[in-house]
C-alpha cells in the first residue's frame, strides 16, 4: 500500500522555478520602464531643439536688460552669452568693442578662459579706432592665455605688444638694408 503525498505532475511544477504570473508582471514592469525612458528622451529632444524663449525675437533692448540682470545675479557665463546674443541681434551697435570687453571679462569670471580670449580678441578688432581700449584688452588677453597654459602664445603676445609700442622709440641709425628692410642699431 504505497501512496504519494503529491501527484507527480504537481511536484514538478512547484520545483520548476518562478510561477508564470511573476514572469508576466516583470515583463509588464520592464515595458513600462522602457516607455517612460522613451518619453523622457523625446521630451529632452524637444527641449533641446526648442528655441530659447524670446532669444530669436527679442530686440536689442530686451537682450541688454537680460544680460544686465544675469550679470547682477552673478551668472557670469550666462550673462556673457546674453551679451553675445545682444551683439548678434544688434549688429550696428555703437558700443560693440565695450560689450566684447565686458563679455570677455564675464567669461574670465566664469573661468572659461578660451571663450574669454576669443571675446577679447573680438574687442581688440572692434576697437581699431580706440587705442585706450586696446591697451586695456592686451593684459587681459595675456592673462587668459596664461590661465590656459599657452605659455608660448603668452610670449608671442607679449612680444607683439612690445613691438607694436616700440614704433615710437627711436631705433638708432640704419646700419644695413636686407631685402629692402632697414636694419637699425636697435635691431
Amino acid at each position: 500500500n504505497l501512496s504519494l503525498g503529491d501527484p507527480p505532475g504537481r511536484l514538478r511544477r512547484t520545483a520548476g522555478g518562478v510561477p508564470r504570473g511573476w514572469l508576466i508582471a516583470l515583463l509588464l514592469l520592464q515595458l513600462a520602464t522602457l516607455g517612460v525612458l522613451a518619453l523622457l528622451l523625446l521630451r529632452r529632444a524637444e527641449y533641446a531643439s526648442a528655441p530659447v524663449a524670446g532669444a530669436a525675437t527679442a530686440n536689442g533692448a530686451d537682450q541688454r536688460a537680460l544680460a544686465l540682470e544675469l550679470e547682477n545675479r552673478s551668472l557670469y557665463a550666462q550673462a556673457a552669452e546674453a551679451w553675445e546674443d545682444y551683439l548678434r541681434s544688434t549688429p550696428q551697435a555703437s558700443d560693440r568693442a565695450e560689450v566684447w570687453l565686458r563679455t570677455g571679462r564675464l567669461f574670465m569670471q566664469a573661468e572659461q578662459f578660451d571663450r574669454a580670449a576669443a571675446a577679447l580678441l573680438r574687442c581688440e578688432q572692434a576697437a581699431e579706432d580706440n587705442p585706450e581700449l586696446r591697451r586695456k584688452v592686451g593684459p587681459e588677453i595675456v592673462s587668459c592665455l596664461r590661465r590656459l597654459g599657452l605659455y608660448g602664445e603668452v610670449g608671442r603676445e607679449l612680444s607683439r605688444r612690445v613691438e607694436a609700442g616700440a614704433e615710437d622709440v627711436k631705433k638708432g641709425k640704419v646700419l644695413a638694408t636686407l631685402a629692402g628692410e632697414p636694419l637699425t642699431e636697435a635691431d
